[in-house]
């Protein structure tokens, strides 16, 4: 009897700890989530705000890819200094990951924007680009999920979609970053997007 008593104590024990391993384990891939997401929201920030005007290299954007002229770092054998060059984000929905490319000028006739990925965020379900703008015909401001002008947009917004964790339900995250440079025939007023 004892030992019955002590098999199913030692049970019970066996399955307390693995439930709460279990929950520690979603804390931590939540927690990891949570921080990739930060760090993926801050590079785009800090890359759409090191934006400059540079006709050879238009501003173009789709609903899954956006590049842009910005200040891009290269490493040589005295050091890292930073030039003029192209800084795209693209969606590799076969690896469910969101992409950084950055490449400098004087290497762009031989660098396609996907020739490389630098993942910014990965185990991800859906990636949306959306572009801000003055429309001067309607009068208005309003999003579109294309951009090809000359002029950069006012500000870009960036949707990823993933799976929560412990509930298995899609969650949406977004930041608008303004873009510094743009003007678009009109400023961008307080409040807006």
């Amino acid at each position: 009897m004892t030992l019955v008593l002590f098999a199913l104590i030692a049970a019970t024990l066996a399955a307390t700890f693995a439930g709460g391993l279990k929950v520690w384990e979603r804390f931590q891939t939540s927690g990891t989530r949570e921080q990739w997401l930060e760090v993926a929201f801050d590079q785009f920030r800090r890359d759409l705000h090191d934006a400059r005007r540079f006709q050879p290299i238009p501003f173009q954007g789709t609903y899954d890819t956006v590049s842009f002229p910005a200040l891009v770092s290269t490493a040589t054998e005295t050091g890292d200094y930073q030039e003029l060059g192209r800084v795209g984000y693209f969606w590799d929905g076969a690896r469910r990951r969101l992409c950084r490319s950055h490449d400098p000028y004087r290497r762009l006739a031989h660098a396609g924007l996907k020739d490389t990925c630098e993942t910014a965020m990965s185990d991800l379900d859906r990636l949306h680009l959306s572009y801000y703008t003055w429309d001067a015909a309607n009068g208005t401001y309003s999003w579109s999920s294309s951009w090809s002008a000359a002029e950069p947009p006012l500000a870009v917004k960036l949707e990823l979609t993933y799976n929560e964790p412990s509930s298995r339900r899609p969650v949406t995250q977004s930041l608008i970053v303004q873009v510094p440079v743009a003007t678009n025939g009109r400023p961008l007023a307080t409040g807006n997007p």
